[in-house]
């Protein structure tokens, strides 16, 4: 994971604009039932916020329960 105290506010601004621009995406894709698309919005989303490939398992793990 991307250590979020050693990152300036500038860097941090844009990790969360563009994670919340992706989620959008997320909500637009799933109104048009576009399930590929969605999981990229997703994956993209949590990518920006800096996780690591298993803290994107535990993610999709606590979306699936």
């Amino acid at each position: 994971m991307v250590d979020w105290g050693e990152m300036t506010q500038f860097e941090k601004t844009v990790r969360i604009a563009c994670a919340l621009a992706m989620g959008v995406k997320l909500i637009e894709r799933m109104r048009e039932e576009d399930v590929p698309g969605a999981v990229v919005c997703a994956l993209a989303a949590v990518a920006a916020l800096g996780l690591n490939a298993n803290e994107i398992r535990g993610v999709f793990q606590a979306l699936e329960a």
